[in-house]
């Protein structure tokens, strides 16, 4: 912004401060708000927010892609901010400050700047550069990461287990005297005892159905298939 350009809009520096009520530290724009809370000011059909315009005709223009902070919020612990914060009217060159729009953002109130200012993680581990990972989400603390991540390996093994022993109750591995049940309808329900067993193979003794005499006949089955989805179901001892 040029230096007559300045001066065209200090002409409008006496109406502007004659809108204002300076008896506080902050500066309230009295007239009607927009939207956000923000005090409005019209020079040559251009418009300016209020505080940006007492800053500009104070302190010179705003350096590019600086915003202006209020430090009377930001000192403010008690404001909530938003729409009806007070410090969005005050236009007191003393309590703005350009700012990059990351520390703008860092230094209020809202959820994503506490968050940001923290230095450690809930479990007290330090946000450093080794222990920071960083995501779309923001940041995750490393340690806990690699602890969660190890606990459910913990939980899935325990899991994995229960469910073996679940299994082994269920379908015990094959031993002699044991009786099954073949799981394939055209076999109608016909059952089988162990009496051999070695590395590969169970020699087994055949019955015509549940609870029948054994026939005597003799046949040998692979060990893989005394599982339910395999050929054959447990169903106890004799």
């Amino acid at each position: 912004m040029s230096k007559l350009e300045i001066a065209a809009l200090m002409r409008r520096a006496e109406a502007f401060w004659a809108k204002t009520d300076r008896t506080g530290s902050c500066w309230l724009w009295l007239p009607p708000l927009d939207r956000e809370g923000y005090g409005r000011f019209v020079v040559d059909k251009v418009h300016f927010y209020a505080h940006r315009y007492a800053y500009l005709i104070t302190a010179g223009p705003i350096p590019d892609g600086m915003h202006l902070d209020h430090v009377c919020h930001t000192r403010d612990a008690q404001c909530a901010g938003g729409k009806g914060c007070l410090h969005r009217r005050c236009v007191n060159p003393d309590h703005l400050e350009a700012v990059t729009p990351r520390e703008n953002a860092l230094r209020s109130n809202s959820p994503f700047a506490i968050a940001a200012r923290r230095t450690h993680c809930p479990q007290g581990h330090p946000y450093d550069e080794a222990n920071t990972v960083r995501c779309k989400e923001g940041r995750q603390c490393r340690t806990c990461l690699q602890e969660r991540a190890e606990r459910r390996r913990d939980q899935g093994r325990a899991l994995r287990a229960q469910r073996e022993a679940l299994r082994r109750i269920e379908n015990p591995p094959p031993a002699v005297g044991q009786i099954w049940q073949d799981v394939d309808p055209r076999s109608h329900g016909r059952t089988v005892r162990i009496v051999e067993i070695s590395e590969t193979h169970a020699v087994v003794v055949l019955h015509e159905r549940l609870g029948s005499a054994t026939s005597g006949r003799r046949t040998r089955v692979r060990l893989h298939r005394f599982r339910p989805r395999r050929g054959y179901r447990y169903l106890g001892t004799n």
